[in-house]
């Protein structure tokens, strides 16, 4: 049997999305996004888990995150797990699982001012207005 690797995730963007091309030009946007859930243990302690899971995403969805989306953005993420590995100082290894993005669904927008207030690190230049004429 083939190996199956696809992940499904709800979560929020808890990170401006950073907009960046790779060396052959596709576009591309990394991001953070969060998810979790509050319980309560049968001694009766409530207990947060909460899950951080830095994103991927590239071409026409990576555009479209950059410009519409931001932080604060509640998404449906759908996309497959990879794991970074490198190394660091004194041939250290590191890893470090990351989701790419296949496909997500917006479920709630943030306000148009809390997006005006976050700052732009790397964003694409502003969209052509004609391009949807």
């Amino acid at each position: 049997m083939p190996d199956f690797n696809r992940t499904i995730i709800n979560g929020r963007i808890c990170s401006v999305p950073r907009y960046f091309r790779t060396n052959e030009g596709t576009a591309g946007v990394e991001f953070t996004l969060v998810s979790g859930k509050k319980f309560e243990t049968k001694a009766g302690k409530a207990v947060d888990d909460t899950l951080y899971l830095d994103c991927k995403v590239f071409g026409k969805k990576a555009e479209t995150i950059s410009r519409y989306l931001g932080k604060g953005t509640v998404m449906l993420a759908c996309g497959r797990l990879r794991m970074d590995k490198w190394f660091g100082e004194l041939e250290r290894k590191f890893s470090k699982i990351k989701m790419v993005l296949e496909d997500f669904e917006v479920i709630k927008t943030v306000s148009p001012e809390t997006t005006a207030a976050m700052p732009e690190l790397d964003q694409p230049p502003p969209r052509d207005s004609s391009e949807f004429e």
